[in-house]
């Protein structure tokens, strides 16, 4: 599996400059929080070399309401993804994050999304909110497939979902299955979404993953994100 992180640790808006202490750990494969560190014109050119240069780079959106009712917030979270799949596009980030915050459900805008980003080259990859409703897995499976969707897994968020019940987690992995190509490692205290470093209960999820998937440590700090890559490489080195 290939271990890398997020720059969700870069809690000031625009500070590019905090990008080299994530690239200091020689992970290439580095997940852009597109809220935090917004992809600006001058950097598409910067990425484009860094991809060329062995770089995999996954978007996380900006967007917070898509599939809400249909309002002039909605309606710009719809306008931010289209441009979010055009500039993955242009760079060559492969994969784009994002949440349903109106619940698993069909919506033609969706499929919309999902036909655009086929168009580019671009996979689109929703991530599990943490709320306990948000497993519906027969109707979860029903839309990934039916828009060609794939799964990112938030361990955290899963934690809160299921109130800590590691048994609950490893269902959910076994039914989802290759419907995963990402996960965010990262964990709590199954009550708030603590952005912890990942605990080693929640360690031995791993090897129920599909082989190649994405790991992403996602942590708040840059020192939970070094200690979440040596506890997961220590593990698969063991």
């Amino acid at each position: 599996m290939d271990m890398g992180l997020s720059t969700n640790i870069i809690t000031t808006k625009n500070e590019w400059d905090l990008f080299l202490q994530i690239l200091s750990t020689g992970k290439k494969n580095v997940e852009i929080h597109n809220s935090i560190t917004p992809i600006r014109t001058k950097d598409i050119n910067t990425l484009k070399d860094m991809v060329q240069k062995g770089y995999v780079f996954s978007l996380h959106s900006a967007t917070n309401e898509l599939l809400e009712n249909n309002n002039p917030i909605s309606r710009a979270d719809y306008a931010k993804i289209e441009s979010e799949i055009f500039i993955a596009n242009q760079i060559g980030i492969k994969y784009i994050i994002f949440h349903l915050p109106g619940g698993i459900k069909y919506s033609e805008g969706l499929e919309k999304l999902s036909n655009l980003a086929k168009k580019n080259n671009v996979q689109l990859l929703v991530e599990n909110d943490p709320k306990e409703t948000f497993f519906d897995i027969p109707n979860l499976i029903q839309l990934l497939e039916k828009l060609d969707l794939k799964m990112c897994l938030d361990l955290g968020h899963l934690n809160i979902e299921t109130k800590g019940n590691i048994k609950k987690q490893k269902d959910i992995i076994l039914l989802l299955g290759n419907k995963i190509y990402q996960v965010h490692l990262h964990s709590n205290n199954a009550k708030k979404d603590q952005h912890k470093a990942l605990s080693k209960k929640q360690l031995l999820l791993l090897k129920l993953l599909p082989e190649n998937t994405r790991l992403i440590a996602e942590s708040l700090s840059f020192n939970n994100i070094l200690k979440t890559i040596k506890l997961v490489e220590n593990y698969f080195s063991e």
